[in-house]
């Protein structure tokens, strides 16, 4: 954590900066561990989270040489595969409040080359003409959910605003929805999936105007690229959902408190 501060406007539209930040009082009072010392080099985290990471690396990469006597020819074949599993406490302290036990991303890419090589003119001219191909997959499952202790939070850092706020429970009733809770809710399993296709045609050519003095060279390259994003976003709170759709405007509003 950084040295605790808030930062607000006055009425003249300046911002101002206080060295207090009532959020951490919050979590103080609800029994959370924190501190700004940057030089403690310490932390603390919630009974049963963890940052376990699990990471799988590993590519092969190829390449074959063919002498055809009037060139060349080059091909260079390559696939990585990097893969990492891994859960976080992702509100940084003792108490529950937001966690991942389940966030995977992963690259794949393909790539092919194909270099055609050669010398012409007594050998004045070097000259190379190829074609590169790649095809790379991106892959993220991502499941960020509230905790054991976020009900409790969210009503305290409400209340900070509106002090008769009656508490999420009270909400919940109201929205028909007697005991529905935030607490284990929220992005079940949001997956995206990025698909890139790339492929390149280029030339290089080198001159001998003037041999062992001056050269001249001369290249070109065109390249296509194509992306696709699908995207797909699955959550279980089922009671900000209601209090979104709630037709009482007063309620409604609530949907932009820390509920989501």
């Amino acid at each position: 954590y950084l040295p605790f501060r808030t930062s607000f406007r006055d009425a003249s539209g300046n911002v101002q900066v206080t060295n207090a930040n009532p959020v951490v009082n919050v979590i103080r009072s609800l029994g959370g561990v924190i501190t700004d010392d940057t030089y403690a080099r310490e932390t603390s985290i919630t009974p049963g989270r963890d940052f376990r990471s699990d990471v799988t690396d590993w590519g092969l990469s190829g390449e074959l040489n063919w002498s055809l006597g009037f060139a060349d020819l080059t091909s260079i074949t390559a696939w990585r595969d990097w893969k990492v599993s891994s859960g976080q406490d992702a509100d940084f302290n003792n108490l529950d409040i937001l966690y991942r036990d389940n966030q995977t991303r992963r690259f794949r890419t393909f790539s092919q080359e194909l270099r055609l090589n050669g010398r012409a003119f007594d050998d004045r001219l070097d000259w190379l003409v190829g074609g590169y191909y790649a095809h790379e997959t991106l892959d993220l499952f991502d499941n960020l959910k509230y905790g054991n202790d976020y009900m409790r939070y969210a009503d305290a850092i409400v209340r900070l605003s509106v002090p008769t706020f009656p508490g999420y429970d009270a909400i919940a009733a109201a929205v028909g929805r007697p005991g529905d809770t935030l607490n284990g809710r929220g992005i079940v399993g949001d997956s995206y999936k990025q698909t890139s296709r790339n492929f390149a045609l280029f030339t290089h050519n080198v001159f001998d105007l003037v041999p062992d003095t001056l050269q001249l060279t001369v290249g070109a390259r065109y390249t296509n690229e194509r992306k696709t994003l699908d995207v797909d976003l699955q959550s279980d709170n089922t009671l900000c959902a209601a209090i979104a759709g709630s037709p009482s405007a007063s309620i409604r509003a609530l949907a932009s408190l820390p509920c989501v």
